[in-house]
């Protein structure tokens, strides 16, 4: 029962975790050989001919980790006739709008009134 406790404790103790977001424009992020994104600085720097860091390309929608997080659901290739944000602008402005953890894009309803609006009907009985 002991260990029950510690493990309880131990879990409402423990800092939550960072939390990525989603890009509203194609996006590029600096990655090492192990999939985890890095500092954009160590892919702007070439180190001598080895450099175990690449871009990692997302598009629209796709999931930008927090720096020493594994990156997802994109590709090392860019598209063709693609403008990439970098990552960096992309997190400035997901915190401009709220905070990570939520989304960069923008979902709107548009509710409308009058004629062409659905309508139901209940009969009794």
């Amino acid at each position: 029962m002991g260990a029950v406790a510690v493990a309880i404790l131990a879990s409402a103790c423990s800092e939550p975790q960072p939390r990525g977001f989603a890009t509203d424009q194609p996006t590029r992020m600096c990655v090492d050989d192990r999939g985890m994104r890095q500092d954009e600085s160590r892919c702007a720097t070439r180190a001598g001919y080895v450099n175990p860091y690449y871009w990692y390309y997302v598009g629209r929608g796709g999931y930008v980790p927090p720096v020493g997080y594994a990156v997802r659901g994109g590709t090392r290739q860019p598209l063709a006739a693609t403008n990439y944000q970098s990552a960096a602008t992309a997190e400035r402005a997901a915190i401009a709008r709220g905070g990570f953890g939520a989304s960069a894009s923008r979902n709107t309803t548009v509710s409308r009134g009058g004629f062409g609006g659905s309508s139901r009907a209940s009969a009794g009985g």
